[in-house]
């Protein structure tokens, strides 16, 4: 890990995660990451930047040696994501968890793109974008609000399109725009 404003060293290097997807818990300096270990097993782990103990598996260890993985955070830090793949499908598992407990984050599968492939953005204050070919091949997009109160409430925000094909989307979230706007 470097310091891109010195280029400094700061940690490791980490074995097994040539090319990782990292998602940084904002304002900590522990960091969540995807490795393939010297067994084959891959996971996600909690990695405590600067500290010498061993890093931690949060996900995965119930999954195939196939699987394959993607972490990613929201800006605030309120919602951690997995994606995971089983092999060479497309279709993909979309899990999450409430990061406030790193070490031990308890996942939970999203009920929402649960048949297909599922593209996501976490959003701030637990929101989720969704972009799935789930019961609509062409694409569609999807929000959805997780609430611990209320469970996963889903909108679609823009149907499927017989005539096109969705493959892409932007969120724009910055405390400027509220509500946060989708290109």
């Amino acid at each position: 890990l470097l310091d891109v404003d010195t280029g400094e060293v700061v940690d490791g290097p980490i074995g097994g995660c040539r090319y990782s997807a990292v998602a940084w818990v904002p304002g900590e300096p522990p960091a969540y990451y995807v490795v393939r270990r010297v067994d084959g097993r891959p996971g996600v782990y909690l990695h405590q930047v600067g500290k010498e103990q061993p890093a931690r598996q949060v996900f995965g260890a119930d999954h195939p040696d196939t699987a394959d993985f993607d972490v990613l955070m929201a800006p605030d830090g309120s919602r951690l994501v997995v994606l995971a793949w089983n092999g060479m499908s497309f279709a993909n598992e979309v899990w999450h968890a409430d990061p406030s407990r790193p070490v031990t984050p308890a996942f939970s599968r999203l009920a929402a793109g649960q048949d297909g492939w599922t593209l996501v953005w976490p959003a701030r204050n637990g929101t989720l974008y969704l972009l799935t070919d789930d019961a609509a091949p062409h694409g569609r997009l999807v929000r959805v609000e997780l609430d611990q109160a209320a469970g996963e409430r889903s909108t679609v925000l823009v149907e499927e399109d017989p005539a096109a094909v969705l493959d892409g989307f932007a969120v724009l979230d910055d405390d400027a725009l509220s509500p946060p706007q989708l290109l």
